[in-house]
């Protein structure tokens, strides 16, 4: 089964840092319009029985936001369904990796 990864700790990097980046008022509304949104869609998928995953692709100076992910989840989510998406995750990749590796010519390596 295939998981969502909503990303919203990018847009909360981007809210948090975008004026010191040179970003525009109205490219800084439209972070904060899509952040807001992005919140609101946790409800959205959890109701809907959608399974989420983890990730985000925070790099350079966000990077160091990487772990509010989890607490940005947590204002939505119960901290139960925030762990469960976790550890779902990564069984279900370390399985994919599994039978990727199982069917492919190159080597690949497990984590």
């Amino acid at each position: 089964m295939q998981s969502l990864a909503p990303t919203l700790v990018a847009y909360e990097g981007l809210a948090l840092e975008g004026a010191s980046f040179g970003l525009s008022a109205d490219s800084q509304s439209k972070i904060d319009t899509v952040r807001r949104g992005g919140l609101e869609s946790l409800a959205i998928m959890r109701d809907a029985g959608l399974p989420m995953a983890f990730g985000s692709d925070l790099l350079g100076q966000l990077h160091k936001y990487q772990s509010m992910e989890f607490s940005l989840r947590a204002s939505v989510l119960t901290n139960r369904e925030v762990l469960i998406q976790q550890h779902g995750f990564r069984r279900s990749f370390a399985a994919w990796k599994t039978k990727s590796a199982l069917s492919s010519p190159v080597p690949m390596r497990i984590f």
